[in-house]
């Protein structure tokens, strides 16, 4: 009889892509903290992203929009236990500041935004066709330009605060 040594490998591959499946399926549910991560996360693996940004504090910006791990009103205001109907935006009065709405569509990044938006349809042609919802994922998933995407949030993110910190002051 011939002993197989591989059996208990592949008992632990199939454990692996279970637990995968899992854990995928988890963070895609509409009540989930990681529902932008669900977004962009399809398989699992090291994202590019982390081997191609140089520039550390633009990554960490990155990853932490990602991932839900910032100050922006959805996560805020469900630490302060407020509807996430009413974690409004703090510049576009009535609407939710989640991570689509900051990188997307908040008048206070308009210009920095539009200067991504212009250099992306340059590099990826069918950006400028696309929805709204596929050009976000595009912005937070693309290898292509996931430098420039970093280098956007990251001065969104500085511009928030400081106008934030700026407003807390004059109060």
């Amino acid at each position: 009889m011939v002993k197989d040594n591989s059996t208990p490998l592949k008992a632990f591959e199939r454990m692996k892509d279970i637990f995968h499946q899992q854990a995928l399926f988890d963070i895609q549910r509409e009540d989930s903290k990681l529902r932008t991560y669900s977004l962009l996360k399809t398989c699992p693996g090291i994202e590019p992203y982390l081997r191609e940004i140089r520039n550390i504090e633009e990554r960490i910006v990155l990853t932490k929009l990602r991932l839900s791990n910032h100050q922006l009103m959805i996560e805020k205001g469900r630490h302060l236990k407020i509807d996430s109907a009413f974690r409004f935006c703090p510049f576009c009065p009535n609407t939710v500041e989640d991570e689509k709405h900051f990188v997307m569509e908040c008048k206070m990044f308009h210009s920095l935004r539009s200067e991504l938006f212009r250099k992306t349809a340059k590099m990826i042609s069918a950006f400028s066709h696309s929805c709204t919802a596929q050009k976000f994922i595009t912005i937070l998933n693309n290898s292509i330009i996931s430098g420039m995407a970093a280098e956007y949030i990251f001065k969104a993110i500085s511009l928030r605060e400081f106008l934030l910190e700026t407003h807390k002051n004059r109060d």
